[in-house]
C-alpha cells in the first residue's frame, strides 16, 4: 500500500542532500578563485567559438577560420577536462553523502512503497525502481529510485539557479565527434 508520506519523505531527504552536496561543491570548488577564472575562460572561449561559427565564410577565408574554430574547440576541451579534474575531489564527497543518504534511509523504508507510475519499465529500470520491494507488481517504486530520481532533478535546478555551472549548451563535449567525422 502506497504511503504518501513516505513519498513525501524520501523527496524531503533528497532536497536537504542536494542543498548538502551543493554546499560542499562550494566550499571545496565554487568560492576558489581558481574555478572561477576558470569558468569565465569557458564562458569567453564558448562565446568566441559561438561567434566565429556564426560569421559567413568568404571565399579566402574558409582555411582559417576553419582552423580558427579548430584551436577554441581543442581549447574548449582542455579547459573543460582541467574543470572536471578540480571537480574530482567534490565528487567523491558528494557520492559519500549519497550513499550515507541511501543507508540512512535503506534502515526505515526497505521494503516499503512509495510511489507508484503508471506503467511497467522495461527489465533494467524493473531492477532499479522495484529493488527490495516484495512481489511482482513492477508499477510500484522502491524509495532507491524515488530518491536518485529527485537527487537528480534536484542537483540540476540548484546548480542553473546558483549559476555556478558553465553553460552546457556552449561548452563541446570531450567525448564528441569531431566536426568532420562521417558515420559509415
Amino acid at each position: 500500500m502506497l504511503d504518501y508520506l513516505d513519498s513525501l519523505w524520501v523527496i524531503f531527504v533528497a532536497m536537504i542532500g542536494t542543498i548538502l552536496t551543493e554546499v560542499i561543491n562550494y566550499i571545496l570548488i565554487y568560492r576558489h578563485d581558481s574555478y572561477k577564472a576558470l569558468k569565465e575562460k569557458i564562458e569567453t572561449r564558448s562565446e568566441k567559438l559561438l561567434k566565429e561559427k556564426n560569421v559567413r565564410i568568404h571565399a579566402g577565408n574558409e582555411k582559417s577560420q576553419n582552423k580558427t574554430i579548430n584551436i577554441l574547440t581543442e581549447d574548449l576541451k582542455d579547459l573543460n577536462m582541467q574543470l572536471t579534474q578540480k571537480k574530482m575531489v567534490s565528487t567523491v564527497a558528494t557520492g559519500v553523502a549519497a550513499f550515507f543518504l541511501f543507508g540512512t534511509l535503506r534502515k526505515s523504508l526497505n521494503g516499503v512503497v512509495v510511489g507508484k507510475i503508471p506503467f511497467e519499465p522495461f527489465s533494467l529500470v524493473t531492477k532499479i525502481s522495484h529493488r527490495g520491494l516484495p512481489g511482482t507488481d513492477y508499477t510500484e517504486c522502491s524509495f532507491a529510485f524515488i530518491l536518485a530520481l529527485a537527487m537528480m532533478v534536484l542537483r540540476e535546478i540548484t546548480r542553473r539557479l546558483t549559476g555556478f555551472e558553465p553553460k552546457k549548451n556552449e561548452a563541446p563535449s570531450i567525448l564528441a565527434p569531431p566536426d568532420n567525422w562521417q558515420p559509415k
